[in-house]
């Protein structure tokens, strides 16, 4: 991931289920290597739920992430759980 944010500029991520229960925070451990990435690119990665439809189970899924946030510094953490995505896809219309 690292190489390929390197070479891309305009290259941006998201983490989000699969990837962080395996990869960034497995087992509730967050990886040591992705909080670098984290902290190095956190103008380009967001947080993410893959939840389309089920809603009720937003706030569960949201909190999962609070262990690794905690662990970044205040400015990629604020960065990965909003800035990031606000940058990228803007402000929400109703």
């Amino acid at each position: 991931m690292k190489r390929m944010m390197m070479q891309y500029d305009n290259l941006s991520v998201d983490i989000a289920w699969i990837v962080f229960d395996d990869y960034v925070c497995p087992g509730g451990n967050p990886d040591p290597d992705w909080l670098q990435l984290c902290e190095d690119y956190s103008e380009r990665i967001c947080i993410g739920t893959d939840i389309v439809n089920k809603f009720a189970a937003m706030p569960a899924t949201i909190q999962k992430y609070d262990v690794f946030l905690d662990t970044l510094s205040e400015g990629a953490a604020k960065n990965l759980a909003f800035d990031t995505a606000y940058k990228l896809f803007g402000q929400a219309k109703a």
